[in-house]
């Protein structure tokens, strides 16, 4: 089976099999910046939006951490959406509001 890979910009929208994923924002990131040493390793809250054909619109919010465990935007008997990973990563010398987020997904 072929996986699909896609990069999203946040307010992105872009189709996964008959799924429509947009990439709605960023929440939270309190991931460990790459230029510290920290005691926890932190966390990205995200926002997506799920459009089944047919469906209404479902918002979801997902957690992406340092643990590299899959997370799961869709699944249904025949499609498995899953959120890679966010980038770019923190860095001290980037603000939060100045960083510019993409979301990679598989499908």
């Amino acid at each position: 089976v072929d996986t699909l890979k896609l990069t999203l910009e946040i307010g992105e929208c872009q189709k996964v099999k008959n799924i429509k994923v947009t990439f709605l924002e960023v929440l939270e990131d309190s991931r460990c910046p790459k230029d510290v040493n920290c005691v926890w390793a932190g966390q990205a809250k995200i926002k997506v939006r799920i459009k089944e054909k047919g469906m209404a619109p479902v918002e979801k919010e997902l957690i992406l951490n340092a643990s590299g465990k899959d997370v799961f935007i869709y699944t249904s008997d025949t499609t498995v959406i899953k959120a890679l990973r966010l980038s770019p990563y923190p860095n001290t010398s980037i603000p939060f509001g100045d960083r510019v987020y993409y979301l990679e997904v598989s499908g």
